[in-house]
């Protein structure tokens, strides 16, 4: 069990990040960061309040300050605003050139958005293949990078 406050955790992200996320994508895991706009979680897994998310962004930036992304992908509503601030809208923010300074951001659904609606999955494996395409070769984990391997095409195993 993860603690409260952990990134991804519920039925959405057991079915998709295995899945359509990195396997299909070929995401090493130690390439990719995740981590939560809200840094201490709601009760009940609820949606953060805009004063909630607001009192932890100045966190939340430090951590992609620290982190340096060369590419941002914020999955749901929530995390498009709180990485971006207030008065995005996901409908229309998704498929734009967004940028957090000079880092790109792609939007797009949050996993768990599927299991409620399942005609965004298609929506969901686009932008993720979108994402794929745009960072190519970085996919490959900094392990690979220093022993000079490259990516696996081939199936990989799920923890």
């Amino acid at each position: 069990m993860r603690a409260p406050g952990a990134a991804f955790t519920g039925l959405g992200p057991r079915r998709m990040v295995p899945a359509p996320g990195r396997r299909a994508l070929r995401l090493p895991s130690d390439s990719v960061f995740i981590t939560n706009v809200d840094k201490c979680r709601p009760q009940g897994n609820r949606r953060p309040k805009p004063d909630e998310a607001a009192a932890c962004r100045t966190y939340l930036l430090a951590q992609i300050a620290c982190v340096r992304p060369r590419l941002i992908v914020t999955l749901g509503a929530t995390a498009l605003r709180g990485v971006l601030g207030p008065g995005h809208e996901l409908r229309t923010a998704r498929g734009e050139d967004l940028r957090l300074g000079e880092i790109p951001v792609v939007a797009t659904y949050h996993p768990a958005g599927v299991l409620y609606n399942r005609r965004l999955e298609r929506d969901l494996r686009r932008d993720l293949r979108r994402v794929a395409r745009r960072v190519g070769p970085s996919l490959e984990s900094p392990r690979q990078r220093a022993s000079g391997r490259r990516p696996s095409r081939g199936r990989r195993a799920t923890r």
